[in-house]
């Protein structure tokens, strides 16, 4: 019985702490197992912390993607040729003498996003002309331009009550700024 108490003894020994060595080290006190498993602790909920902000911004939220890395698909835009403003009007004033010009001439402008939203007769003219009835010199050159008039045919007439901003007046030279258009009476 003497052999069993002595390895009893040997027994208690294995579970002792404190002074036992592993292959040859030393174990560590508990408080030291309490720091190193704090910081384990820490290090475990900062991957995890990590982890879950990765999948919430992966899976959950949608980021846009910036304008420059998205390929543009070619469309071409076809612009109006004339780039007057929104409110724009015009009436057609056939001074020619040849019948159903207004209209043929009015039909080609809206074709370059013109409104045009009058057409009538004047007496004859010899030279085709814009009448401004507003002063805006700009937006009447532009006007001259798209027609194919040549600035110095804009005649300046203020007249604020009149429905339209500027009147396209053709005269009988109106073949050389719309040659497409045939006339009966030529």
């Amino acid at each position: 019985m003497a052999e069993f108490s002595s390895s009893s003894q040997e027994q208690s020994s294995l579970f002792d702490t404190r002074h036992q060595e592993h292959n040859g080290a030393q174990m560590p006190p508990p408080e030291q197992f309490r720091t190193q498993k704090l910081l384990l602790d820490i290090l475990i909920a900062v991957f995890a912390v990590l982890f879950f902000y990765l999948l919430y911004k992966n899976f959950f939220v949608k980021e846009e993607t910036p304008l420059a890395t998205v390929p543009t698909p070619r469309v071409e835009i076809v612009k109006p040729k004339i780039t007057l403003s929104n409110t724009t009007q015009i009436d057609v004033l056939n001074g020619s003498g040849a019948s159903g010009i207004g209209m043929k001439v009015t039909q080609h402008l809206r074709s370059l996003g013109i409104d045009v939203i009058d057409v009538g007769n004047i007496s004859h003219t010899d030279e085709s002309f814009i009448i401004d009835r507003i002063g805006n010199r700009t937006e009447a050159q532009q006007l001259a331009r798209t027609v194919g008039f040549d600035t110095t045919r804009i005649t300046v007439q203020i007249a604020r009550e009149y429905m339209v901003k500027y009147s396209l007046v053709l005269g009988k030279d109106f073949g050389q700024y719309f040659p497409d258009i045939p006339s009966k009476n030529k």
